[in-house]
C-alpha cells in the first residue's frame, strides 16, 4: 500500500504564566519633630530687703530676708512624635494559569488497496480411458479376440485465468 501522513492531535494542561508586579508593603514610622514655646519655671532664692528705722540716730538700716520666689523663663522644647505610614514596593511575581493547547504531531499513516492476485488449487476430475476386457464365446469356427480401441470423451474441468477467487 501506499503511505500518506496524518495529523494526530491531543488535548493537553499546559500552565500559561506572565510576570506581573505585586506590591509588597510594610508599616513604618516616621519621627515628625518641632519645637514648641514654653516656660520653665522653679524656685530661686530672692533676698528681700527693707529699711527699718534706726534708734538715736534716725538712720535706718537695711533688714535684708532671702524668701523663695517662683520664677520662670520661655524655653523652646523639642517635640516629637511617630507618624505610621506604609512604604511599598513593586516586586516581580510570576502568575501561571493552567490552560488546555492542542498538540499535534504528524504520523505516517498506512493506506491499504486490495489488488488481484491468482490463487490456484487442486480440483478433483474424472478422468476416463478404455480398458481392454476379453469375452469369450464359444462359436463355432470362429474365434474370437479382443482388440483395444481407445475412444475419447469431452469432460469439463476448471481452469485458473488472472482473475482472484
Amino acid at each position: 500500500g501506499t503511505e500518506d501522513e496524518n495529523q494526530d492531535c491531543q488535548t493537553i494542561p499546559v500552565n500559561n504564566c506572565r510576570n506581573v508586579a505585586k506590591p509588597n508593603c510594610r508599616q513604618i514610622a516616621d519621627e515628625q519633630c518641632r519645637e514648641v514655646p514654653n516656660r520653665e519655671c522653679g524656685r530661686v532664692p530672692v533676698k528681700e530687703c527693707r529699711q527699718v528705722p534706726g534708734g538715736c540716730r534716725k538712720v535706718s538700716k537695711p533688714n535684708c530676708v532671702s524668701k523663695p520666689r517662683e520664677v520662670c523663663q520661655p524655653i523652646q522644647r523639642n517635640v516629637c512624635r511617630q507618624i505610621p505610614s506604609q512604604q511599598c514596593e513593586q516586586v516581580p511575581k510570576e502568575n501561571c494559569v493552567p490552560v488546555e493547547r492542542e498538540v499535534c504531531e504528524t504520523v505516517p499513516q498506512q493506506v491499504c488497496n486490495n489488488v488481484p492476485r491468482q490463487q490456484c488449487s487442486d480440483v478433483p476430475r474424472q478422468e476416463c480411458t478404455t480398458v481392454p476386457r476379453e469375452e469369450c464365446n464359444t462359436v463355432p469356427r470362429e474365434q474370437c479376440q479382443q482388440v483395444p480401441k481407445q475412444q475419447c470423451v469431452d469432460v469439463l474441468r476448471e481452469q485458473c485465468s488472472g482473475a482472484p477467487r
